[in-house]
């Protein structure tokens, strides 16, 4: 299921299509966990062009296995410290 935020997105016909396109596949695609295939087969599109779009004309980094696993395996968000003082404390 789309986020509500996504939903509006999609649904604000004040964008033009691309942008409403992009909020779309961006948000299946990383939030949803669905692969490039499965959306170029839903959006009947080659299997090759979708990435194209997605990394070119969209600029929306395409998610590889690696990339996957790593995500499914991590436990907790992972950020850079920034020097805050009460961040040394929780470690």
């Amino acid at each position: 299921m789309l986020s509500e935020e996504a939903r509006r997105t999609v649904m604000n016909e004040t964008l033009d299509t691309n942008q409403r396109f992009k909020v779309l596949i961006e948000e299946l695609h990383w939030r949803e966990d669905i692969s490039v295939n499965k959306l170029s087969k839903h959006f009947n599109v080659p299997s090759t062009t979708l990435p194209r779009w997605m990394k070119y004309k969209m600029n929306i980094k395409v998610c590889n296995k690696i990339t996957v696993s790593q995500l499914a395996n991590t436990k907790y968000a992972k950020c850079d410290f920034n020097g805050n003082d009460a961040e040394k404390l929780k470690a």
